[in-house]
């Protein structure tokens, strides 16, 4: 409810406040890898193994405030779909959702489409 993130090594015997300086709005853990989740804050916080550490990684725009998951995932764990907001500022008319992907898990980011409501992975018998 304050938007602190809270995390427990030992089980919940105690507890380390991750990145007390941000405000986060959601966690995503990584659908097809264990070892990965993400914090979403203005940016985002990625882990590649287990919490041990979390790396600030820059998001292409900011998390979408339309209601839309925020981060789809892939069986390729590198391969993720952010849907952010654009154009989204005080008085803007054009704020819409905007879909971005990434095959390095977010280093770098190409345009899907704008306007979107959801946005996904393809799913095929041989994906």
């Amino acid at each position: 409810m304050d938007h602190t993130m809270w995390q427990s090594s030992n089980e919940g015997y105690s507890w380390t406040q991750i990145h007390p300086a941000h405000r986060f709005f959601a966690i995503y853990h990584h659908k097809y890898a264990d070892d990965r989740a993400y914090l979403i804050t203005d940016t985002f916080f990625y882990t590649t193994d287990t919490g041990r550490t979390w790396i600030r990684a820059k998001a292409p725009t900011p998390p979408n405030t339309f209601g839309v998951q925020v981060i789809h995932f892939h069986l390729n764990a590198d391969n993720l779909i952010w849907t952010g907001n654009r154009g989204c500022s005080a008085q803007a008319q054009s704020c819409h959702a905007e879909a971005q992907y990434s095959r390095d898990n977010g280093r770098k980011w190409s345009l899907v489409d704008s306007y979107v409501r959801n946005c996904a992975w393809a799913k095929d018998a041989e994906l």
